[in-house]
């Protein structure tokens, strides 16, 4: 799997004291060498080739990343080579998907919904998961965009269909939900596919600024990201098995019983 970091390198109304997170290489100890841009202005050498220069071998690990900008892993984003948001385009974000899906079986892009590329990435995506925080405010807005047509979180395709949402809905502190939380949660369920509880975790706090180990996490918390997962790979299933259906339904009696191609890589 890969994941592509939309995360912009500064955001002017960020307050110090209430970090929006850390950019995804540091998080899961990946160095980020290659960028989207990288990507992007790469012509030829075929999937292979790309894999080998984000860095993929023989031993593949679970999770290779792409960000926007290097020296994420290493610098905390002082090494930055060029600032992202002036040399990424959707254009190149585009560019960059269509190679990347042809050399991984699925991927997994990462970004705020405010970010300047956050369109373009949930325009392409085949699945959308929404993270909100567990508070009648959040889950309220978060509903509130859900209900918006024009909103950039329900993009349409040509056919006025919008890809099936998930919400991990995540606990700021220990402790059970409120009545008002949950209140708000469940008017949120009405607007989404599905709703998945994630419990608070200490060490998954942005401010810790330390990579997460997952078998570090709480039992139950690994359970919560684990039915997550189940929950991604159960709709791409469906997913797939829809475009199949339409893959034979369009296939010709002349060809009827040869092998459909390939599904494209689902992008989340």
């Amino acid at each position: 799997m890969l994941a592509v970091d939309l995360r912009p390198s500064t955001w002017p109304d960020e307050d110090p004291d209430e970090p929006r997170g850390d950019p995804l290489c540091p998080r899961v100890g990946l160095p980020g060498d290659v960028t989207v841009a990288d990507v992007a202005r790469r012509r030829g050498g075929g999937p292979t080739g790309l894999r080998a220069m984000i860095g993929t071998t023989g031993d593949e690990p679970a999770l290779e990343v792409v960000p926007l900008r290097r020296g994420d892993a290493t610098t905390g984003g002082g090494g930055a080579v060029v600032p992202a948001d002036d040399t990424v385009t959707p254009g190149m974000l585009r560019s960059a998907l269509s190679q990347l899906t042809r050399a991984y079986p699925l991927v997994l892009m990462d970004t705020p919904v405010d970010a300047p590329l956050a369109p373009t990435a949930l325009r392409a995506a085949d699945l959308v998961v929404v993270v909100s925080l567990a508070a009648p405010g959040d889950l309220d807005r978060t509903a509130t965009a859900l209900r918006d047509p024009a909103a950039p979180l329900l993009p349409v395709d040509r056919d006025g269909r919008r890809p099936p949402v998930i919400v991990a809905v995540v606990s700021p502190r220990r402790g059970r939900w409120s009545p008002r939380t949950r209140a708000a949660a469940g008017r949120l369920a009405r607007h989404v596919d599905t709703l998945v509880r994630i419990p608070y975790e200490n060490r998954l706090d942005p401010s810790r600024r330390a990579p997460v180990r997952i078998p570090r996490l709480r039992p139950s918390t690994r359970r919560s990201y684990l039915r997550l997962g189940v929950t991604v790979i159960e709709a791409l299933v469906r997913l797939a098995a829809e475009e199949t259906a339409k893959a034979h339904a369009t296939v010709n009696d002349a060809t009827r019983g040869s092998t459909p191609e390939t599904l494209r890589t689902p992008v989340v």
